[in-house]
């Protein structure tokens, strides 16, 4: 349906907030809370730029997923930002720099799993983008990879700290560091468990979607399960103190307390 819809974790109720003509497929936030949307930019027949219809062709790195072969090219991954408090009147579109100039990076967004079906995940994680988005708080920073265009959510990799990937055709949760410009190096086997998304508590602990939820401490030790109405796909921490989760499913959205 192309919307996006605000959450407020004050009164529990779910609003509009943008409804463009683009398909968004993963959101984040900047340092200053601004909406960051991944999405799919199609050509339109006719629409010429500089007098020539617009050419988007497959990078390199779309060539070890067959997801790639199945009609997904053609088209762009980008990424627009809004204030969510006003949206109609901040959209703006993410300008590309080389990755590796912007100094004092804040946090970087990687797809938070990846469907890498010739077996290259092992390296196509660590592989060094050439190019990245720049957030409008000029410190938070998408590196620009095929993968984007598949994927569900965004994992955040803040420098100094461990991050997890997924290695979704394996089924298999991996984690890595992240030095100051944002890229991610020593990959070491996390968890035999993985589909969609991650997220990291305050002390530490990894939750992994995986048909129901897992949580691992930060040595890879699984402490328990919690089953849940639906298949989990997405989740992040929330409300200030960060012991609420939130994940989604198929047909709902759901809140679990700690």
């Amino acid at each position: 349906m192309r919307r996006i819809y605000k959450w407020y974790a004050a009164t529990q109720t779910a609003s509009l907030l943008a409804d463009y003509h683009w398909e968004p497929l993963s959101l984040s936030c900047d340092k200053n809370d601004n909406l960051l949307v991944v999405f799919k930019y199609t050509p339109k027949p006719g629409y010429l730029v500089n007098g020539k219809p617009e050419v988007f062709t497959n990078p390199p790195d779309a060539e070890g997923t067959s997801f790639s072969g199945w009609g997904n090219s053609g088209f762009a991954t980008l990424v627009y930002s809004i204030d969510p408090s006003n949206p109609d009147e901040t959209i703006q579109l993410l300008e590309k720099k080389k990755l590796g100039s912007i100094a004092a990076v804040y946090k970087a967004l990687y797809p938070s799993h990846r469907w890498r079906d010739s077996h290259d995940f092992n390296i196509m994680i660590v592989n060094k983008a050439d190019e990245c988005f720049v957030a409008p708080d000029g410190v938070t920073i998408i590196p620009i990879v095929y993968d984007l265009a598949r994927a569900a959510c965004l994992v955040q990799a803040f420098p100094g700290k461990p991050v997890y990937v997924i290695d979704e055709y394996d089924k298999r949760t991996v984690r890595l560091d992240v030095d100051d410009n944002g890229f991610v190096s020593n990959f070491r086997y996390f968890a035999e468990k993985g589909e969609f998304s991650t997220a990291t508590d305050p002390k530490g602990n990894v939750f992994i979607a995986d048909g129901e939820i897992y949580e691992f401490n930060s040595e890879g030790k699984q402490l328990r399960l919690i089953k849940t109405p639906e298949r989990p796909a997405t989740m992040v921490f929330g409300e200030g103190n960060d012991q609420v989760l939130y994940f989604t499913g198929a047909n709902s959205l759901y809140r679990m307390k700690f």
